[in-house]
């Protein structure tokens, strides 16, 4: 389950701070997710981040979401309230029902563990599919739907960081249901600070939840999460 993990002998630490150089001033950075709102899922996340706590920054804020597909810098030369707009409507437009996932292993990337998350009827490749064909997404790897656990504070052994995540134990949870979708902007000097809901569609209901956006979105809404 670790192979890729372990292809590697230490972890990728990250550091804490503001990344001027990769921002440039633009203030927000922007997403969309499924945000998780079930308390047995919440609680799973909570007891998974306690467990990797040795490992991480302290100080993680991000509320446990999937992440669907990262859009990038919130602004009109990077990602825009026009795109995003477009997005809106696309999301609109392909009538998506409401849909199950499920909570998988701990696992972890070179950069940081996380909750494995299994997609059985495959509805947020479509979903990201869709909305990469109006804006590119910002960071093009191999996509795996995830749970973030945090960010790792130094380089450690990764066969240790392996025994650690296989040591897991909790409760079994069942199913989430995902009903709707939200676009999420975080500040971008903030690396593990909160992120805002900023706009959200209502699965299989056609309507989002807000009127159009226009920029900058991040001054109309102030939900943290």
């Amino acid at each position: 389950m670790y192979r890729a993990f372990l292809s590697i002998p230490k972890t990728v630490p990250c550091r804490d701070g503001d990344f001027v150089e990769w921002h440039n001033g633009i203030s927000h950075y922007g997403f969309w997710a499924v945000v998780v709102k079930d308390p047995a899922w919440i609680a799973l996340c909570d007891g998974a981040r306690e467990h990797v706590k040795a490992f991480v920054h302290p100080g993680y804020q991000r509320a446990p979401h999937i992440t669907v597909i990262a859009c990038g810098l919130f602004d009109g030369n990077h990602f825009s309230a026009e795109q995003l707009n477009r997005q809106k409507a696309a999301l609109s437009e392909m009538r998506i029902s409401p849909f199950h996932l499920v909570a998988g292993p701990l696992n972890s990337f070179t950069t940081g563990p996380y909750l494995a998350v299994e997609d059985p009827a495959g509805t947020i490749s479509r979903i990201r599919d869709r909305l990469a064909m109006i804006s590119a997404e910002d960071t093009p790897v191999r996509y795996e739907p995830h749970i973030t656990l945090g960010l790792y504070r130094d380089a450690f052994d990764t066969a240790e960081v392996a025994d650690c995540l296989a040591g897991f134990t909790w409760e079994p949870v069942g199913p989430m249901l995902a009903a709707d979708l939200s676009f999420c902007l975080y500040e971008t000097k903030k690396v593990q600070g909160r992120f805002d809901i900023i706009e959200g569609v209502k699965l299989n209901a056609h309507v989002t939840r807000s009127r159009e956006t226009r920029y900058p979105a991040h001054n109309r809404y102030h939900l943290k999460v």
